[in-house]
């Protein structure tokens, strides 16, 4: 059943029969709505569509606009009166969404159709998935409050420390213990965990096993020599203080690449014996180094190391005027229903990312569901937020006219392609042929109307916000102070003051 889904659609609404609407709540944003049209509506309606016919068909023996009604229903009348019959159907429809101010989310599904109009009247059944109703503010006078963060010394050091460990290297150690995020080579062997303890028998053994501490895993070569990584975050604990050619004992969780089927998901004790130590050199920050890198010197490499801290900064301060001010929007849109099934939808959708991260650590699927069990609630809630967001964004968008030019679709899909590492032309041909474009554009816009109340908002930093507050409530006590004096006296005063209320409550509401 085609409908377009605004509600300015021309139509005169006939006021002399109207309709009957009855409308059912099935949930929050499904109704069921069952509509009878008048006859006389239908009677209207044919005749005219007979008049029509009788000035655009051509019947031997009559000239035009002169054909006898009965012979047009001969030939036509079956055809018109189903032609008459839709056409009523889907003006009606229009009519009463238009009337309850009704958004559709989708088609309307229809359903039992009775009468002919001819003597009886149609009715009708459909079944409408309608948008969520609420109310959005101007964006004008929206205030937030988001604090700016320059950047320290200390980050500048952390960055460029970063750095210098870019350019670092491993260097074997002569002698001595293992230190805290060395590079060792180990040969391991692994013992399964039982309810009594360490099983009699070693699982799994490999040589020249590579074992960072910095990051706490171990690497294992497998046949077709993919690296398979096993996770322990005590691995450095246990390791540090050790020497070559002694043995340290780690407890760990098999991971689902495991090797040997028996082991995956399983506890184990990895023992794992230090054959040679590497220890992390990095160099030294100095006008020479600086100068290798392509920098004049020391401090030119550490501004250009804070200009970058500054353009990040500045991009998060960005990013929370976003937050900030749609999160104003969204409370002003108050709590509205959402549609149950989106909302599963989008919880499950979250769970099964979750699924597929937990079995990839090396959890059982008992251990894996029960996990989930948990999160469920959470992953509603989620969903709940992200749902209510798009359909305020969506709102929002719709208000402002916000557009997306096929100019900006391309550029997505650039930029898209050019992370992905894939030519533009092939992506969008696969975005095409998965009928996903309009997902992507839908993005955009939600991204463009982000960006659009963060422009309208006014922002202040926690000590202008402080300030104004205070200002507003000064204002407020001499208002007060000012209206408890004799009118004779306070006239004035009062006039002054009348102007400056406006200010003080935008100043409270930037609080």
């Amino acid at each position: 059943m085609a409908h377009s889904h605004g509600h300015d659609h021309g139509h005169k609404h006939d006021d002399k029969n109207p309709l009957t609407v009855e409308i059912q709540d099935l949930d929050p944003c499904t109704k069921k709505v069952r509509v009878e049209i008048p006859t006389a509506r239908f009677d209207k309606e044919l005749k005219a569509g007979y008049r029509d016919l009788q000035k655009r068909v051509p019947i031997p023996g009559f000239r035009p606009g002169k054909v006898p009604r009965q012979i047009l229903e001969k030939r036509f009348g079956e055809a018109l009166e189903e032609q008459v019959k839709q056409h009523l159907i889907e003006d009606s429809l229009d009519e009463a969404l238009c009337e309850r101010d009704l958004e559709l989310m989708s088609q309307p599904e229809l359903g039992d159709v009775t009468g002919t109009g001819k003597g009886e009247p149609i009715s009708f059944e459909v079944t409408l998935r309608i948008r969520p109703q609420f109310e959005l503010p101007e964006l004008e006078g929206l205030s937030v409050v988001v604090e700016e963060k320059p950047v320290t010394e200390e980050e500048v050091d952390k960055q460029v420390d970063a750095l210098c460990r870019t350019r670092s290297e491993y260097r074997p150690v002569e002698k001595g213990p293992v230190e805290k995020e060395d590079l060792l080579v180990s040969d391991l062997s692994v013992t399964l965990v039982t309810d009594s303890g360490p099983a009699d028998e070693v699982l799994y053994t490999e040589e020249d096993v590579e074992v960072d501490l910095a990051q706490s895993l171990m690497v294992l070569r497998l046949e077709n020599k993919e690296r398979l990584e096993i996770h322990a975050p005590d691995l450095g604990d246990d390791m540090i203080g050790l020497e070559v050619g002694q043995t340290g004992e780690v407890d760990v969780t098999l991971p689902a690449g495991f090797p040997v089927d028996g082991g995956r998901g399983q506890d184990a004790i990895a023992s794992l014996k230090v054959q040679d130590i590497k220890r992390l050199h990095v160099p030294e920050l100095s006008e020479e180094w600086a100068k290798e890198l392509g920098y004049d010197s020391v401090d030119d490499l550490r501004n250009d190391v804070r200009g970058g801290i500054e353009e990040h900064k500045e991009l998060e301060r960005l990013r929370a005027v976003e937050d900030a001010a749609l999160q104003k929007v969204m409370v002003h849109a108050g709590p509205f229903d959402l549609p149950g099934d989106l909302v599963s939808g989008q919880a499950e959708a979250l769970l099964d990312g979750r699924r597929e991260a937990l079995k990839s650590s090396g959890k059982s699927d008992e251990e894996v569901e029960a996990e989930l069990q948990t999160m469920r609630a959470e992953a509603r809630e989620s969903a709940a937020d992200r749902i209510r967001e798009m359909f305020v964004l969506e709102k929002l968008a719709a208000r402002e006219r916000v557009v997306v030019t096929e100019e900006e679709v391309d550029a997505e899909i650039r930029r898209m392609a050019q992370m992905r590492g894939l030519p533009p032309k092939d992506l969008k041909a696969a975005l095409e042929e998965q009928e996903s474009l309009h997902v992507l554009k839908g993005e955009v816009r939600h991204r463009k109307t982000r960006a659009l109340v963060a422009q309208a908002a006014r922002v202040l930093t926690p000590g202008e916000a402080e300030e104004e507050y205070e200002k507003a409530k000064a204002e407020r006590a001499d208002e007060g102070a000012s209206e408890s004096k004799p009118d004779a006296e306070s006239a004035e005063p009062a006039a002054a003051t009348a102007g400056e209320s406006g200010a003080g409550e935008t100043k409270e509401e930037a609080s």
